[in-house]
């Protein structure tokens, strides 16, 4: 097992599907601490990629992750789907709740974009801190 354990992989290395595996499993570790336990859904043409249950309070989350950007699509409203993805800079796992980030959204210049008015979605830069979505956001250190 030691040297199973030798090198850690390069994420930039792997391809989408190893990505989107590899963020599920490290978004599942952290919100395991919170109280979740976490399913894949292999069938994900709905919007979620897995669903977080609440262990106490017996509710489930509808998650779609996204890699390392903040990102909304027309696809997703009135599914009650929630966006996961890692703040790389930081080292952080951020969750917001998409329906609560389109309402927001729309109140900018940025939803006249043609990515949002024409192709129905749009993302953010992983760069920087979405500052609309902050409120709305919830922020945990990636172990």
């Amino acid at each position: 097992m030691y040297n199973l354990l030798n090198t850690p992989i390069d994420y930039s290395e792997l391809t989408g599907k190893e990505q989107e595996v590899y963020n599920y499993a490290k978004t599942a570790s952290v919100l395991a601490e919170y109280g979740f336990s976490c399913n894949l859904i292999t069938a994900d043409k709905h919007g979620a990629d897995f669903i977080a249950y609440h262990i106490q309070s017996a509710t489930p989350y509808s998650i779609q992750l996204k890699g390392s950007r903040p990102t909304i699509a027309k696809k997703y409203m009135g599914k009650n789907i929630w966006i996961a993805y890692t703040d790389r800079t930081t080292n952080e796992l951020c969750i917001y709740e998409h329906d609560a980030a389109v309402d927001l959204f729309e109140q900018t210049d940025r939803a006249l974009t043609e990515s949002w008015a024409t192709n129905g979605q749009y993302s953010f830069s992983p760069t920087k801190k979405e500052s609309i979505f902050e409120n709305i956001t919830v922020r945990r250190t990636i172990k």
